[in-house]
């Protein structure tokens, strides 16, 4: 009987860019917080609404 062949699909490499994908959305969040904390009060949700949208 013949082995299988083998998967393209690295598991290693798939986790790898899962965590890099999550860690950039996280950077992105934390960037909107320093961003609203240089602004004033009044445009800081807009801010963090403009570090969303920049995510898509």
């Amino acid at each position: 009987m013949a082995d299988p062949a083998p998967s393209p699909i690295n598991m290693g490499d798939t986790a790898w860019v899962l965590i890099s994908t999550a860690m950039v959305f996280i950077m992105c969040a934390g960037l909107g917080f320093f961003y609203s904390g240089l602004a004033r009060a009044k445009h800081a949700l807009s801010l963090m609404f403009l570090m969303c949208e920049d995510n898509t």
